[in-house]
């Protein structure tokens, strides 16, 4: 486990499928010869299906998994855009991996209690083993693969996989290289999240939507 904020130096230690995609592709980019910038962000915020989905199961007072004490480092996709554009030809980020995530460092559990209190609905409680969420899901995978159907997303082994595990990364090479501190802290990104899903809910284009995120 992370003890500490993980650092871009650190070694590779994928353990998913699609964790070892990624490291694949790295190994592959920084081999290449091609001049390269690489940002690692961890799971992104934002708003889209999966956290739409991800709401709709705290409504739906989805227990914590676990002590929910395990660090939970999210990234907002506001910063991550703006670090993109940051990086673009700047010659201090060529060649370099860079960690994006917010600034703050909540807990499973401390980010399940922004979520509800900005849904405005009772902070969940309940919690549930992690042996026997797991034992759930596996039954839940048995039963979609035999009637054929996609399991549902809180009750994939990676997405269980991901609410448990420590999740801490280091910004400090982002502010000492490139001067970019994010803007956004834990909070203010799921309320951002909120609020953009509520005004696509009443039918706002993407468009629409990004012309009122260039005002603020």
């Amino acid at each position: 486990k992370v003890k500490i904020p993980a650092k871009e130096t650190f070694p590779y230690n994928p353990k998913t499928e699609y964790e070892k995609s990624k490291m694949q592709s790295e190994i592959l980019v920084k081999e290449s010869g091609i001049p390269y910038t690489i940002l690692r962000a961890s799971i992104i915020l934002g708003p889209n299906d999966i956290w739409l989905k991800i709401f709709g199961a705290a409504k739906k007072k989805y227990p914590i998994i676990g002590s929910g004490k395990n660090h939970f480092h999210l990234t907002y996709i506001d910063d991550v855009i703006s670090l993109l554009v940051l990086v673009m030809g700047h010659e201090k980020a060529k060649n370099k991996i860079f960690h994006i995530a917010t600034k703050d460092m909540p807990t499973y559990k401390e980010v399940y209690k922004m979520i509800c209190n900005e849904m405005h609905i009772p902070i969940v409680k309940k919690h549930i083993p992690v042996f026997l969420i797991n034992l759930v899901a596996a039954f839940h995978f048995l039963f979609c693969k035999i009637k054929g159907k996609k399991p549902k997303l809180t009750l994939r082994k990676s997405s269980i996989n991901r609410l448990i595990r420590n999740r801490m990364l280091s910004i400090e090479k982002l502010k000492e290289v490139l001067y970019f501190e994010p803007k956004y802290d834990t909070r203010t990104a799921i309320r951002e999240t909120l609020s953009q899903l509520s005004m696509a809910k009443l039918g706002y284009s993407d468009h629409e939507l990004a012309e009122i995120n260039s005002l603020k």
